[in-house]
């Protein structure tokens, strides 16, 4: 009998997940759920939106699914080919959450203008 690892998210025990792409996994537990990112791809968000994440957990690879999530979707869309886990743009959740998400979409507008100051070294653009 092979033995599963359970996967400890900050939400709970993980339930399931989903590879979007290598570096990019859904998980969702009984009440929740987000995005981890590898070391490699969480490297390539700039540091400034990892900071704006809930509980700054994007500082650790983890973006949860009501509002970060976006963040990463935004990111990689690529990776996506239309099918984002949250449904929504991360300008639909800026909207609704003036603080401190809209603070990631400004950052990440900059980001794909090409006009942040400061940016993460290993930040390599849309």
């Amino acid at each position: 009998m092979k033995e599963t690892k359970i996967i400890q998210t900050p939400w709970g025990p993980a339930q399931t997940a989903d590879e979007i792409a290598p570096g990019i996994i859904f998980y969702t537990t009984a009440s929740h759920g987000g995005y981890f990112l590898s070391p490699e791809r969480n490297a390539q968000i700039p540091l400034k939106v990892r900071k704006t994440t809930f509980c700054k957990l994007g500082l650790k690879g983890w973006y949860e699914e009501d509002c970060d999530a976006q963040i990463v979707e935004s990111v990689f869309s690529e990776c996506f080919n239309g099918r984002r886990e949250s449904g929504r743009s991360l300008t639909d959740v800026s909207a609704q959450h003036k603080h401190p998400h809209s603070q990631a979409a400004g950052v990440l507008e900059a980001c794909e203008l090409g006009e942040l100051q400061g940016a993460d070294e290993t930040w390599t653009g849309f």
